[in-house]
């Protein structure tokens, strides 16, 4: 048996739509390197924003150092941080809370339209979980949500009450739907 290695470089809602996806297509016919293509096509169009809940976490986990860590406090900064090629980089740093949230939603904004779920993830914080899937669906009514709560260790590193967004444009290689799509027209 021939094994195929793909780094992910994410976890979570995505990598669960990376397996998810990869078994529908194995069951569809697909070879194992038609496989890896079409999920190496979703990282490529893949979408990963996370707001820590606190600088102080990140400062007790060695991600921030104590000089970082006390001007951000006293800033009031918060970030808004992103997978970048398997690596978590800070999208921009932001005076409150709100406002960071309101960056991330923006951000969302300009890919309306390119994908149809979306994923909140939370670390023991739903109801800002919530809001943030009430805001996606005054953007977009017909965009599909999914709230989960983050795996303990997002805990651990990033702090209780982290939030996250993340999704997958969608793209003829990498999407179940429009395949099935293509089968009903031609049928």
């Amino acid at each position: 048996m021939n094994v195929i290695g793909i780094d992910s470089k994410v976890g979570a809602y995505p990598i669960r739509e990376m397996l998810l996806r990869g078994i529908h297509w194995q069951q569809a016919g697909c070879s194992a390197q038609e496989i890896k293509n079409r999920i190496d096509n979703i990282i490529e169009e893949m979408s990963f924003y996370i707001i820590p809940a606190s600088l102080s976490q990140l400062h007790r986990s060695g991600r921030l150092s104590g000089s970082q860590f006390l001007l951000g406090q006293l800033m009031r900064i918060h970030l808004l941080l992103r997978f970048d090629e398997g690596k978590i980089v800070v999208a921009d740093k932001i005076r409150t809370f709100k406002k960071t949230k309101q960056k991330l939603l923006e951000t969302i904004q300009q890919e309306i339209g390119r994908f149809q779920d979306v994923c909140i993830m939370h670390a023991n914080n739903k109801e800002e979980a919530l809001s943030l899937e009430w805001a996606i669906k005054a953007m977009s009514p017909s965009v599909r949500t999914e709230i989960m709560t983050f795996v303990p260790v997002v805990g651990a590193h990033m702090g209780e009450g982290t939030l996250a967004l993340s999704w997958i444009n969608r793209t003829a290689l990498n999407s179940i739907e429009a395949e099935d799509e293509v089968l009903e027209s031609v049928l």
